[in-house]
């Protein structure tokens, strides 16, 4: 499992890093990979490319990116390594909580910094339902992954763990 996630993440990372043949062949540097933990027993609910952006979207089986209880994206950002991370997430916070005018958002720290935040939602109004988002980045020089978790109602401890845990444990080889 943990091979099909590293392949599927590796779809996006090869997008977002290699512009066209010329740049690759200039480059020839070893392709990375981001690798996905493959332990939250989750399958591709949805994968889209748009150019050089690519989407990746898990979640249970027998669950949709429509009617999901958990699901884990991952989503290049081309060209933004030059943008501090910080800055990166900081917008992304405020465009959700822009689309869930009473949400709260939170840092919380991965590998010893707070470079995660959490975003929990009452009710967001697109899909009428809660929803909590762990999100991460991850620097792919010259672009950046970002990293999600979404759950569906007020995550448990447990739960909230589990998702940084998660979130941690993403690696780029």
């Amino acid at each position: 499992m943990r091979a099909r996630l590293a392949f599927i993440a590796s779809a996006v990372l090869m997008a977002s890093t290699t512009a066209c043949p010329a740049e690759a062949e200039q480059r020839r540097g070893p392709d990375r990979q981001v690798e996905l933990p493959a332990d939250a027993g989750l399958v591709v609910g949805h994968q889209a490319r748009q150019g050089r952006a690519v989407l990746v979207e898990l979640v249970p089986p027998g669950e949709t990116v429509q009617r999901f209880t958990r699901m884990v994206t991952l989503q290049s950002l081309v060209g933004l390594a030059h943008v501090p991370q910080q800055q990166v997430l900081d917008r992304f916070s405020a465009q959700y909580r822009a689309k869930c005018p009473r949400g709260v958002a939170a840092p919380f720290g991965v590998e010893g910094r707070f470079d995660g935040v959490r975003i929990d939602c009452p009710l967001h109004p697109a899909t009428g339902r809660m929803e909590t988002v762990f999100a991460r980045l991850v620097d792919l020089s010259p672009n950046m992954a970002m990293v999600q978790i979404t759950m569906t109602r007020v995550p448990t401890p447990e739960e909230s763990r589990w998702a940084r845990d998660y979130l941690a444990r993403v690696t780029v080889r």
